[in-house]
């Protein structure tokens, strides 16, 4: 039996795509200082939720992230080979909250 599900998996490689494009690729001020900490994707691989951190403020950070959703998806698309591209929606989370490391 293998040690991880599927969407485990898939999710790891959407959270390193999405982050590296981010770091590399996003011109926005507003994502300069946004991490993405953890993403979870359902079991159909429909919907995935973007955990992440910010030093800066996080109202503009997830502004930021809304306005660069479709970028995002797109470059998911092209990068992770899935039937379908998941909907991302973006979670800030809070350095007390440890829950979902």
């Amino acid at each position: 039996m293998k040690p991880f599900k599927r969407a485990q998996r898939v999710s790891n490689e959407i959270q390193k795509v999405i982050a590296e494009a981010i770091e590399f690729d996003a011109r926005d001020p507003r994502l300069r200082y946004v991490t993405i900490v953890r993403v979870v994707t359902s079991d159909d691989l429909k919907h995935a939720k973007v955990y992440y951190r910010t030093i800066g403020d996080k109202d503009e950070a997830r502004q930021g992230l809304e306005h660069a959703k479709g970028y995002l998806r797109t470059v998911v698309a092209k990068k992770v080979r899935m039937k379908f591209t998941p909907d991302l929606t973006f979670e800030y989370l809070d350095i007390l909250t440890t829950d979902l490391l």
